[in-house]
């Protein structure tokens, strides 16, 4: 309750109510933080937002160099999502991959979205292979995966 007052009061009151807010909240904050890790493999080109051309470069990194990295895209205006050709793991965790955004006739001026997947697995996919959205969290869940970049087609 809001007492009128001094103006001291309020701010006082204010400042509490955030304090104890947040030592509630505190133990399910950490829990959060202490499970979630940050991805073992990452997209690092092309970025958010960025413009892709009808072949273009996909590049990343995964901590375990031993893993396969699968890269999927996706159009948004058809769905599904298309595996890339075999994205070969340096001994650093480099990878990289040419991959098809459409054709030269489908896909211009669309959204496309693209995530890594890294498995022990060597022929886990296969280029071509078109997946559902069920399938890939299916492939989410059981393997180490990027978070997913949107791109836009020129």
């Amino acid at each position: 309750m809001l007492r009128i007052g001094r103006p001291g009061n309020a701010r006082r009151s204010c400042a509490r109510g955030a304090i104890a807010l947040w030592l509630a909240c505190w133990p399910a904050i950490a829990e959060a933080q202490a499970t979630s890790k940050p991805p073992t493999v990452t997209i690092t080109s092309p970025r958010q937002g960025d413009v892709v051309e009808v072949r273009a470069l996909i590049e990343g990194c995964v901590e375990n160099p031993k893993l396969h990295v699968y890269v999927l895209v996706r159009p948004l205006a058809v769905g599904g999502w298309w595996v890339q050709p075999a994205s070969p793991v340096d001994r650093d965790g480099k990878w990289r991959v040419l991959a098809y955004f459409g054709t030269e006739e489908a896909g211009r001026g669309e959204y496309f979205e693209i995530v890594a997947v890294a498995s022990t697995e060597a022929k886990l996919l296969r280029e071509g292979q078109r997946l559902s959205a069920n399938d890939l969290e299916s492939l989410r869940e059981h393997h180490e995966h990027s978070d997913v970049v949107l791109t836009v087609r020129k």
